[in-house]
């Protein structure tokens, strides 16, 4: 009789969303908007031996993180022989290791006439490169929304995470009065 009556509550609200109270058994908070997932069996056998074994700590890994990738061998600097260290702040006596060629445009600028046109053909280098970056950087971008927008296609939201997704938690914050974070989550019958 009982297990008729379930049958028929399961039946007519199906698509029914029931609050659901959600307790940590040991350390950390709830925050708002975040997701409420099925445990695995391995997460249930982790909380029913968590007095013998220690805390329960279930992390999942970020979505970019690539697995066992190994940290790519950084290249280090050959440094120079002690012999080109000791004649390194030595000033040399040759007169032409010191004479730098200057140019006369720079030293003696013909009219003003001059300077505007270099200042305008200055700007218009500078306004041609930036366009040229903004075009860079827009394509760069809209590969990256290509390939964000893909991968959003290919998982489900429920697929989102390690676990199945069931819900989201509303409110959650540490509560004084159990000590311990709470928070209030709703989530569809039928996963329950």
């Amino acid at each position: 009789m009982n297990n008729n009556i379930t049958c028929d509550l399961l039946e007519t609200h199906f698509a029914a969303v029931v609050p659901a109270e959600l307790q940590c058994i040991a350390r950390g908070k709830p925050k708002r908007y975040g997701l409420v997932c099925l445990p695995t069996a391995e997460d249930l056998n982790k909380v029913k031996n968590r007095r013998k074994d220690g805390p329960v700590i279930i992390m999942q890994p970020p979505r970019d993180a690539k697995e066992n990738e190994e940290a790519a061998p950084m290249e280090v600097e050959a440094t120079a022989s002690k012999k080109n260290d000791v004649w390194k702040d030595t000033v040399s006596l040759d007169q032409s290791t010191r004479e730098k060629p200057i140019s006369l445009k720079a030293l003696f600028p013909d009219t003003k006439i001059v300077d505007k046109t270099l200042k305008r053909k200055l700007l218009n280098r500078k306004k041609r490169e930036n366009a040229k970056r903004r075009r860079e950087n827009r394509e760069e971008r809209l590969k990256e929304l290509n390939a964000e927008k893909e991968e959003k296609e290919r998982t489900t939201y429920r697929e989102s995470a390690n676990r199945l997704v069931i819900g989201r938690v509303i409110r959650g914050d540490f509560s004084f009065y159990t000590a311990s974070g709470r928070a209030l989550s709703y989530v569809p019958l039928c996963v329950l």
